[in-house]
């Protein structure tokens, strides 16, 4: 399968976040994880906090449950996950097999207030 330069970067990022775990763990320090920003190009804001690190090495195992899952297992955790940060697109099985994606109600409670910044996956309180 081929993909664009912008996936296969973002998966090596995340295959390396992921691999950080594995002992001796190395991403413990803020400098760390702002060596692997560099290392993957990353262009946006830099985190200064043990609270960010702590946010992101808290990401791991549930990426790595995502990268090592078959495809039926990926769909139902992806779902979950953007379910969990109230995003409207899900991914569902058609007749054909395919994946698609497809509109999910938003929360009745709230008007405008369910879109939210992917930051929010790491640090739910911004």
């Amino acid at each position: 399968m081929v993909f664009a330069p912008d996936v296969v970067e973002a998966l090596g990022a995340a295959a390396e976040l992921v691999n950080s775990a594995i002992e001796p763990d190395s991403l413990t320090t803020i400098e760390q994880l702002q060596a692997l920003f560099d290392d993957w190009g990353y262009t946006g804001s830099r985190p200064r906090t043990s609270r960010e690190l702590e946010a992101v090495r808290a990401v791991r195992p549930r990426l790595r449950e995502l990268l090592v899952a078959d495809r039926d297992t990926a769909v139902e955790l992806i779902n979950a996950i953007l379910a969990e940060q109230q995003a409207i697109p899900q991914l569902v099985r058609h007749a054909s097999s395919a994946l698609r994606t497809r509109r999910a109600t938003p929360p009745s409670d709230r008007r405008f207030g369910w879109l939210h910044s992917p930051r929010q996956l790491f640090d739910p309180e911004t």
